[in-house]
């Protein structure tokens, strides 16, 4: 049956003859749960939906707790599913409550299929996955709804007003007023809006000086929870950044600064918080509070060139591990589940068995061949190929944290090396003896200025086409 977690006695007796120890063994295990229900829509958009997800609903023994849920959302043609359109990302669960989604980087006018899976503790070890839902399917709208349409219209006023002051206020506040109204007949007909016209005005008023800021194709983005912020305390809390202007900017921050992998950006306060736990201790509903994890942000922003360097097929990752989960359907969900661990490095998938292992080193302890696995390193997938030249600090040397070091033709092949190498977050190198070496430090202990030399923050290089 579906949802058990149970022992099964092994009693003594003989084989070939021999006596077994007198004491009953006990062999324990667990199964997979049932599947949540199909997601329930609420309100669809032209680029965005709400769902619903029916997680109370499905139970689960003692020792067993609902931990993740898997998301799965992709274009449809007819009944049929568009390849290549799939986007996996998973969300933790708070205390098993039902789970709300907000999908919020559709295309218009398109056909979308959803689905969910849930995924669980068990005994605070091993994660069990359950088969994906029954699909819900959705239409966005080809146009935005009329309170869209009109914040578009404050975005595209304040990037492209050249008025005085005085205009640009005036003109915001008609638009705001437009808002006002046109909320006031919009919003008892429109599931998940804000529930009153004075709390919209005053999140309009509030936001509008950040809007343009805080870039619109990064909140669409998986990697950015709105409303949430991502508690933590003591340690794991690593110093506050004042007059930071969007959430790239205090992911940068974050990206500098040595254990640092998630933030919380509060827009009104321009502050940003910086952690040390990739979803925090807990998350809640917080308001006016932008969340990120680095490690999404620096891999999802990996280019094609750079899935082609860091994935290796028919190779495992061996040793190092740190968790593993059975029901991973594909390499993205494995690096999906990643992300959110704290300590996870590198992945591999057996695709046979469709279980994914994380690793607390890059590759592992080794690597061997494996005709069922792939495998990939977190951080070769957080350095991102291509321009270095916002990373590069010229004529400065990362000191005081060497971890290793080779020789190398380009920076780029320095890096590469840095990927691979256990607890290296940055570079520097040589152009004239292509001296690389590897530090365990982001900005190492210490910077000293000397010519020809150039040193390059890996997690810098992942944030760097993340907008």
């Amino acid at each position: 049956s579906s949802g058990i977690n149970a022992e099964w006695p092994l009693r003594p007796g003989k084989i070939d003859g021999v006596n077994l120890p007198s004491e009953d063994a006990v062999t324990r295990f667990a199964t997979a749960p049932v599947a949540p229900g199909a997601p329930t829509r609420g309100s669809v958009e032209d680029n965005r939906a709400t769902f619903t997800i029916g997680v109370k609903d499905v139970g689960v023994p003692d020792g067993v707790t609902k931990d993740i849920l898997v998301v799965k959302y992709y274009k449809m043609n007819g009944n049929q599913p568009v390849a290549g359109s799939e986007i996996v990302y998973l969300q933790r669960l708070l205390d098993g409550e039902n789970a709300q989604l907000d999908i919020a980087s559709l295309s218009r006018g398109t056909k979308y299929g959803v689905q969910v899976k849930l995924m669980v503790a068990v005994n605070n070890d091993k994660m069990i996955s359950s088969v994906y839902s029954a699909r819900t399917t959705i239409e966005t709208t080809s146009t935005g709804s009329p309170i869209s349409n009109l914040r578009g219209s404050l975005d595209q006023f304040k990037s492209n007003s050249e008025s005085s002051l005085d205009d640009a206020q005036s003109l915001t506040d008609q638009l705001t007023d437009k808002l006002a109204a046109t909320a006031r007949s919009f919003n008892n007909g429109k599931s998940g809006s804000i529930g009153s016209v004075d709390t919209l005005e005053a999140a309009i008023s509030q936001r509008f000086a950040t809007i343009q800021e805080t870039s619109n194709s990064f909140l669409k983005s998986t990697c950015a929870i709105n409303g949430f912020d991502f508690y933590v305390s003591g340690s794991d809390s690593l110093g506050t950044e004042s007059n930071v202007n969007s959430v790239q900017h205090c992911l940068s921050k974050c990206a500098d600064t040595d254990n640092c992998v998630s933030v919380s950006y509060e827009p009104n306060s321009n502050t940003c918080k910086k952690k040390a736990r990739r979803m925090g201790q807990i998350m809640y509903a917080k308001t006016n509070v932008i969340s990120a994890n680095l490690f999404c942000a620096a891999t999802q922003s990996a280019s094609i060139d750079t899935w082609n360097d860091c994935l290796q097929d028919k190779k495992n990752f061996a040793g190092a591990d740190l968790k593993n989960s059975a029901g991973i359907s594909n390499i993205e969900e494995c690096l999906a589940f990643c992300r959110i661990t704290d300590g996870c490095k590198g992945v591999t998938l057996n695709t046979a068995t469709k279980t994914c292992y994380l690793k607390n080193k890059p590759a592992g302890d080794s690597i061997s061949t494996h005709s069922s696995a792939v495998s990939v390193s977190m951080t070769c997938m957080a350095a991102t190929r291509g321009s270095i030249s916002r990373c590069s600090k010229a004529n400065t040397i990362f000191a005081g944290s060497q971890i290793g070091s080779t020789t190398r033709d380009t920076i780029q092949s320095c890096i590469a090396y840095c990927s691979n190498l256990n607890n290296c977050e940055s570079v520097s190198y040589h152009t004239t003896s292509r001296s690389c070496r590897g530090n365990s430090k982001r900005m190492g202990a210490s910077q000293q200025s000397s010519s020809g030399w150039s040193s390059v923050n890996m997690y810098c290089l992942g944030l760097e086409n993340a907008a």
